[in-house]
């Protein structure tokens, strides 16, 4: 039986946290280790940790000064002692086939990744199938739209590979970091195992005037998806990422009237050289991708600001 880590990072937790600490310490696979990232919460976070600490052993407490997720994962990481990691966000939680997949891993496999499901009942998995050395292309290619590829959770990581490559997550990114990650991890990644199973529920909101992103922003961020994802040398689609983070951009700006920022992004000879490389796939790429253009060289750019 293999080690399992199961690695929590919590920020003002305490509305949901005790809900997901319960799902983790009643899997009956018995070779768990939960690590638990308190990352400077205002709230009882620390005080629920602390309570789960002196009841179950398994729980490791980690508590820090606030720094964001990808340090609170990083740290996850490093304190970590299973063969397997198991990324999950505190207001989440595990399904009881959670523990029949851990049964079930292989040595062989370097990345498994489950199926989740929604409060509302959505529920997407990947099938049951295994992708060997080449076909690791085919699966990015194939899944890279699809919000379970996007996301950090929801998968097991080999220790070993996380650390003999010294992989990490971006500590100045706070969005789309699990994305950068992902794309990371898959570069050292010789055989891929999807599963069917639901493992994984997770409360969704699918709201994306929720994010705050000015153009500067969005580009840095939008950069290191984009090296992450040529590091792959793959022929995948990009567009659906840049067409993400316009969209964001957008409806920021449309918000605050800020014509600038819009100037900025089209200016940009990063997204300039990106425009440029990317493919255009379909029909909707292509306006996309001309609307772009038209942006950048005309003086009426205003007129132009839609979305796709």
């Amino acid at each position: 039986m293999v080690k399992v880590s199961v690695i929590i990072p919590a920020y003002n937790a305490e509305q949901h946290l005790s809900e997901c600490l319960d799902s983790v310490l009643s899997q009956t696979y018995a070779d768990l280790e939960v690590v638990v990232v308190n990352d400077g919460s205002s709230d009882r976070t620390l005080d629920i940790c602390k309570q789960y600490a002196g009841k179950d052993a398994r729980v490791l407490v980690i508590d820090k000064l606030n720094g964001g997720v990808s340090s609170s994962r990083n740290i996850g990481v490093e304190r970590a002692s299973g063969e397997w990691f198991f990324f999950l966000d505190s207001d989440d939680s595990l399904t009881p086939d959670f523990s029949n997949l851990c049964l079930r891993l292989d040595e062989a496999d370097d990345y498994v990744v489950a199926g989740y499901k929604t409060q509302l009942g959505k529920v997407q998995n990947f099938g049951d199938c295994v992708y060997c050395d080449g076909a690791v292309k085919s699966f990015v290619c194939q899944r890279a739209q699809a919000f379970l590829f996007k996301v950090c959770w929801c998968k097991f990581y080999k220790a070993s590979i996380i650390r003999q490559n010294n992989l990490c997550f971006n500590p100045n990114m706070f969005f789309s970091e699990d994305t950068a990650f992902v794309l990371s991890y898959l570069r050292f990644v010789k055989r891929i195992r999807t599963c069917s199973a639901t493992v994984y529920s997770y409360i969704e909101n699918s709201d994306d005037s929720k994010y705050v992103l000015s153009a500067s922003t969005a580009i840095r961020h939008l950069s290191v998806l984009y090296d992450n994802y040529k590091a792959l040398d793959v022929d995948s689609d990009f567009m659906w990422i840049l067409s993400f983070f316009y969209r964001i951009v957008l409806i920021n700006a449309k918000k605050n009237n800020n014509r600038a920022d819009m100037e900025a992004w089209y200016a940009d000879n990063k997204m300039r050289q990106i425009y440029s490389e990317l493919r255009v796939c379909t029909v909707r790429h292509f306006k996309f991708s001309l609307k772009y253009r038209l942006n950048r060289i005309l003086p009426l750019r205003c007129m132009l600001l839609q979305n796709v």
